[in-house]
This record gives structure tokens, sequence and C-alpha cells, in this order.
């Protein structure tokens, strides 16, 4: 079944990388280390589907890797394939029983799924089992946010005082947030994660998406043609782009009619 499951996710179609216009890896070396810099390097873009089918590859060559198998589960995660998710944070808790890092990935899957309890049980385990990570903390947080308690900016700012914390983990907590409706808080965390890589395509899109989730429109399209700027060819930052124009136009459309309705 495991060696099914694996095929099975190896057949998907992969996007074009974002990272047009940054040097290429050679795809032909199919290592599990080059396998996962390909992966991490994907999910840096927020390319999920790309990530996913080479954290896959990794673990087609080396099912030891804890980070790979958190890395699938994540990205189906960001997919939205919950179930899916959950299936394979059980499948990595079968190789490594108890393992923090993936306990913190099960209990998101659960958070995001609407299984509060269990959200919260193997987040109970998660921070508790040996060990230490920014991720079990991100984690933490995004649960309590999911079952509407307080204190889960205190679990961010624990993340951030782990060894491990660098500056993609400001967009982790980013998307976080932003998932949950909290754009300011979202909006914030980008900015900080710009403080640490202000070259970096994918923090610009993500606080462009912050800025528009709040409607800022006007300074969310600055921050996409800032991030074409970087990488021309960064197809989540057009497509984001352009939907912020087809509603600015709409809303220049609407407003007279508006205004006419009002008097």
């Amino acid at each position: 079944m495991m060696e099914g499951r694996f095929g099975r996710l190896e057949l998907r179609k992969p996007q074009q990388s974002q990272a047009d216009t940054r040097p290429m890896l050679d795809l032909e070396e199919h290592g599990a280390d080059r396998c996962f810099l390909i992966a991490t390097e994907a999910r840096s873009w927020g390319d999920s589907e790309r990530a996913l089918r080479y954290y896959t590859r990794t673990l087609s060559e080396d099912r030891g890797r804890v980070a790979a198998w958190c890395g699938q589960v994540q990205m189906l995660v960001q997919l939205a394939e919950y179930e899916e998710a959950i299936l394979w944070a059980d499948k990595a808790l079968e190789v490594f029983p108890y393992h923090g890092d993936l306990l913190a990935c099960r209990a998101q899957a659960s958070a995001r799924l609407g299984d509060r309890k269990s959200a919260m049980a193997c987040s109970d385990m998660s921070v508790g089992a040996p060990g230490q990570s920014a991720w079990r903390w991100e984690s933490r947080g995004e649960v309590l946010l999911a079952c509407r308690k307080s204190h889960y900016e205190e679990c961010f700012a624990k993340a951030a005082c782990e060894k491990d914390f660098d500056w993609f983990d400001y967009i982790l907590i980013s998307e976080i947030l932003e998932f949950y409706g909290r754009f300011a808080s979202a909006m914030k965390q980008a900015h900080l994660a710009l403080s640490k890589s202000p070259d970096h395509a994918y923090n610009w899109y993500m606080l462009g998406r912050c800025q528009q989730g709040l409607g800022w429109l006007g300074a969310a399209r600055e921050s996409y043609q800032r991030s074409l700027e970087l990488s021309p060819q960064f197809s989540l930052a057009m497509a984001a782009l352009s939907s912020t124009g087809r509603v600015h136009v709409l809303t220049r459309l609407l407003s007279p009619l508006c205004i006419w309705r009002l008097r």
C-alpha cells in the first residue's frame, strides 16, 4: 500500500517552477538530498504541487527523513487535501511514533479539517514530546486559533525563540494567520520576513495577499509589482496582480451606481 500511495503522488502533474528566473537545478539527479533541496526551494516559492512531488521522491529514496515526511504532510495541507494529510501523518507516525514535528503536522491537518479535539490532543503531545522546534509552536498557535482560544500569539513568539527559526518561519506564521482572517497580524509577519529576506519575491507576494485581505488594493498591487520586479515570471504574483486590477475596475464601475441608489 505504501508504494502504491507514493506512486500516485508521483504522478501528480507538477506546476511550472515559480523560480523561473533563478538558476535551474539538475532534475536528472534524483538522489534524496537533491530531491529534498528541490522540494524546499519549491515550497519557498509557494509551489505546493512541485514541493509535494519532490518530498515524495525524497521519501522514495530515504524513508528515514523526518523533514520530508513533515514536508509532504504540510504540502497536502496547503493544497487543502486535509484527509490525505492526516493519512500520511499517521503513516509517518507509524515509522516515528510520538515524533513532535509529525504530531504538529497532524495537529494542523486536524485543525483545518475541523476536528478540534484531535487537533488539540496532537498538539499537546507535540509540545510535550522530546526535542524542540519552531514548527511545533507554529502548529500550536494554529490549533489555538482554530479552537478560538487565546494565547496563540505567545506560541508564535515561542517559535521565534527556537534555534531552528529562520526568515521563512515568519512566512509560515503569516500564512496561518491569513488563513484564519487575521490579516493585520499576518501582514506584520510578512514585514518581518521582508526585513530578513527583502529580495525574495514570495515575501512581497505574501505581503500583497495580506494587504488585499485588508482591502488595501493599491498597496497590494504595489507589493505584487515589486514581487514581479524581482521575478518577472512569478505566476502567483502575476495572477494576484491581475485579480486586484479586476476588482479595482469593478469597484470603479459600481461606485456611481451605489451613489445613485443612496440618493
